[in-house]
């Protein structure tokens, strides 16, 4: 079974770009579809998700 990001979150995190993010809290993580999203854009921040 394949996991595809959720491009529903795209346009908020990629308004949050220029932004220093270091961690992102994924409460209710389901498949993990935001945190590949926000992975893309933020790929030196640590996830964590549950």
């Amino acid at each position: 079974m394949n996991t595809y990001p959720s491009l529903e979150h795209y346009s908020v995190l990629k308004s949050l770009k220029e932004k220093k993010i270091n961690f992102i809290v994924d409460v209710g993580a389901n498949k993990g579809q935001f945190s590949l999203m926000a992975n893309y854009f933020f790929p030196e921040a640590k996830i964590f998700a549950f």
